[in-house]
């Protein structure tokens, strides 16, 4: 399904294009094709062109959004701490596969970890946890 049927972002900042799973909370799949006409690709680097890590991270997060939209709880979460590897560089032409799991955390903490593919070579990896919305607060008025 088109990833902009799902998330609420606007275009150009859907960083997937599709999504091509869906498992009940727990795990996504979804594909981000790289476009040398893309425009954040335009002097990153002139000579030879390679795709954000941080969008990289964003396409990842992206796909978790579908996961917390499908199961009707997107609003609850805030994000609360991110560590991330970037492993090969992605370049026009590419197509990035990122999958996502969720793994047990409690009822006030969700924690996934991601990666994106090209081909066989891994080009990201993260882990991403999120705390629900009160749970946030209330860990900012402390500090």
């Amino acid at each position: 399904m088109r990833a902009e049927r799902i998330l609420p972002y606007a275009k150009p900042w859907i960083l997937i294009d599709q999504v091509t799973e869906l498992k009940g909370g727990t795990q996504a799949v979804a594909v981000k094709q790289i476009s040398s006409s893309d425009f954040y690709l335009q002097g990153h680097f002139p000579a030879h062109s390679i795709y954000p890590g941080m969008l990289l991270l964003e396409g990842i997060r992206q796909t978790i959004a579908c996961v917390f939209l499908q199961e009707g709880t997107a609003a609850v979460w805030k994000e609360s701490e991110v560590s991330s590897r970037f492993m090969h560089p992605v370049e026009p032409g590419d197509s990035v596969k990122y999958v996502v799991i969720r793994r047990p955390s409690g009822m006030h903490a969700a924690q996934f970890d991601g990666e994106g593919w090209v081909g066989d070579n891994k080009v990201i990896q993260a882990r991403i946890a999120y705390r629900k919305e009160e749970e946030a607060n209330e860990a900012n008025a402390r500090q």
